[in-house]
């Protein structure tokens, strides 16, 4: 062995060398890209809570409305999210009012906070449809954006 080293000291000493490196790297790696604890960081600090029930009163508040097929949601880190389809035949106007009283109805405490984005949805043929509203937190108005019969809604 002693006679093997001697003949390949170099080798053994760059093999040795690379093994350490490897070993440096694999911890340099795992320490920076393996995440510890909460995802979100501390994005959520402070967030007051989306309740259960406030969603479920809007849904159906907004179910109730003749012209409202169905109406969607969901909690996305800052940014909540509703897809709201409308029955053929609804004018724009009309269901972007929906977004004001979506917004209305979750409270200033959660419009301050999280970010509101509205998917307007038809089933039916419409250069309106669909549009999105989008609700900055602490911002008063919506922004919208309809392309109508450029976008494609996919079915899944």
């Amino acid at each position: 062995m002693k006679a093997f080293i001697k003949r390949n000291k170099t080798l053994a000493i760059v093999g040795a060398v690379c093994l350490v490196l490897a070993i440096l790297l694999f911890f340099a790696i795992f320490g920076v890209f393996i995440t510890r604890g909460e995802i979100n960081g501390d994005r959520l600090a402070g967030a007051p809570e989306v309740q259960e029930h406030t969603v479920s009163q809007i849904k159906s508040d907004l179910q109730g409305i003749s012209s409202v097929k169905k109406v969607d949601f969901s909690l996305n880190v800052r940014t909540i999210n509703f897809v709201v389809e409308v029955n053929t035949g609804t004018k724009l106007e009309d269901a972007r009012e929906l977004a004001d009283e979506i917004a209305e109805k979750l409270g200033t405490t959660i419009t301050s906070f999280y970010d509101i984005q509205v998917l307007l949805a038809m089933d039916g043929e419409s250069n309106d449809f669909p549009a999105i509203g989008y609700l900055a937190k602490n911002s008063s108005d919506f922004s919208w954006s309809n392309r109508g019969e450029q976008w494609k809604i996919r079915k899944y």
